[in-house]
C-alpha cells in the first residue's frame, strides 16, 4: 500500500482492522495539519480567539482557555518577563517578576494589597509592660512580645481550680473540663445523660391509652410500655374482680351441697387443719388469724365444695396454701 503524504510502500501486517493509510504516526500528523478543512467535527467544539501576544484573531477545536495562537508567541511571552522590571504597588521597590499579572514584589506585600494586614490598625496595651502595640496576628492581643509573654505567665499564681462534682457533690481539683471527681461519678453520669436521652425518644415515640378499668387516658411511663391500666389501684380492682368471676364459675361447676363454717368449726374443734393452732371467732377477716374454710383438693384440681372436702384454718395459713395441693386424704366423719 501506498502511504498517502510521502507515497512511501508499505505493507499492511493486521488483516482483520481496516487497512491503514499512512506508513507512520508522522505522516498521519504531518497529512491533517496541512488539511484541518477535510476534518469532519462539529461546529460547537470550535472556539475563537485574539492572541495575547501578536493580537491574530485565530480558532482552536477542543479548548476554551487558549491564550496564544501558536508556540512561538507562547515561548516569546515568556522570553519578556525575563528582562522586565517592575515597582512594587505596596512598597515601592524595584522587582523582576515572575509570571506575568504579579503585581507585588513578595508575599507578605500581596498580603497587605489584599487588606489582611491593614485592618489590625487597632492598638493594644500590653498587660506585662504596658506599652501599646499593634499586633502582627489577630490573635495575639495580651502581649506585645514572646518575652512579655513569658515574664507574664511566670508572675501568674498557680493555685489549684477547685470544683464541685456533679454527682457526689464532692469537691475536687479540676483537670481540664472534668464534671465528676472519679471514675465512678464518671460512669454514673454517663448512665443518667443515657437515661434521660432514651426517655425523650420514647416520649416522642409512646402514644396516649385508655385505662381499661376506668377509661381515663394516659400516657404510661419509661419502661412500662405494655401498662394496661392507669395506676395501681385500677390494675387491683380488675385482677380481684377477674379472680372472683374465675371462683364463681369453679364453684358453680363443683358445688354439692352448702357448706357452713360453724358446722366445720365445730367439727374440727375449733383447730387449724394447716398449722394445728387454736382458731378465735372473735377475729373476723381480714385478720391473719380469723377463721376460713379451705378445701383439702382445691376447686381448681377439681375438688368438690361439700364437707367433706372441706376444714377450718386461718386466713394466713390458708392465704399461703393457695390452691397448692397438700397431700391430704379425705376426711371421713
Amino acid at each position: 500500500m501506498e502511504c498517502l503524504f510521502c507515497g512511501k510502500e508499505y505493507e499492511n501486517k493486521s488483516a482483520k482492522r481496516r487497512p491503514r493509510k499512512y506508513c507512520s504516526e508522522e505522516c498521519r500528523r504531518a497529512y491533517w495539519s496541512e488539511h484541518p478543512e477535510l476534518k469532519n467535527k462539529n461546529d460547537k467544539a470550535f472556539y475563537g480567539y485574539n492572541c495575547e501576544q501578536c493580537g491574530v484573531e485565530f480558532t482552536a477545536y477542543g479548548n476554551k482557555s487558549r491564550r496564544y495562537c501558536s508556540k512561538e508567541c507562547s515561548l516569546a511571552s515568556q522570553r519578556i518577563l525575563k528582562g522586565a522590571i517592575r515597582t512594587c504597588v505596596i512598597c515601592n521597590r524595584e522587582y523582576e517578576p515572575h509570571y506575568k499579572g504579579q503585581r507585588c514584589c513578595s508575599i507578605t506585600c500581596s498580603n497587605k494589597k489584599g487588606g489582611a494586614a491593614l485592618k489590625r490598625t487597632k492598638a493594644y496595651e500590653c498587660k506585662n509592660c504596658g506599652k501599646e502595640f499593634i499586633p502582627k496576628q489577630p490573635g495575639r492581643v495580651t502581649y506585645c512580645s514572646r518575652e512579655c509573654a513569658y515574664e507574664g505567665r511566670k508572675a501568674k499564681p498557680k493555685g489549684k481550680v477547685l470544683s464541685t462534682c456533679t454527682i457526689c457533690g464532692k469537691q475536687f481539683e479540676k483537670r481540664l473540663n472534668s464534671k465528676c471527681c472519679s471514675d465512678e461519678c464518671h460512669k454514673k453520669a454517663a448512665s443518667i445523660k443515657s437515661y434521660e436521652c432514651s426517655k425523650r425518644l420514647h416520649e416522642l415515640k409512646i402514644q396516649t391509652r385508655k385505662c381499661k378499668e376506668c377509661g381515663t387516658e394516659f400516657t404510661p411511663k419509661y419502661g412500662s410500655k405494655h401498662r394496661s391500666f392507669c395506676s395501681n389501684e385500677c390494675c387491683i380492682k380488675s385482677s380481684r374482680r377477674d379472680g372472683k368471676r374465675k371462683r364463681r364459675a369453679t364453684m358453680y361447676n363443683a358445688f354439692v351441697e352448702k357448706v357452713r363454717l360453724i358446722d366445720i368449726y365445730e367439727r374440727d374443734r375449733h383447730v387449724c387443719r394447716l398449722c394445728g393452732k387454736k382458731v378465735n371467732l372473735i377475729y373476723k377477716s381480714p385478720h391473719p388469724m380469723s377463721a376460713t374454710l379451705d378445701h383439702i383438693i382445691p376447686l381448681a384440681h377439681g375438688g368438690k365444695h361439700e364437707n367433706k372436702n372441706a376444714q377450718l384454718a386461718h386466713f394466713i395459713c390458708n392465704s399461703r396454701k393457695g390452691v397448692k395441693a397438700m397431700g391430704e386424704q379425705l376426711r371421713l366423719y
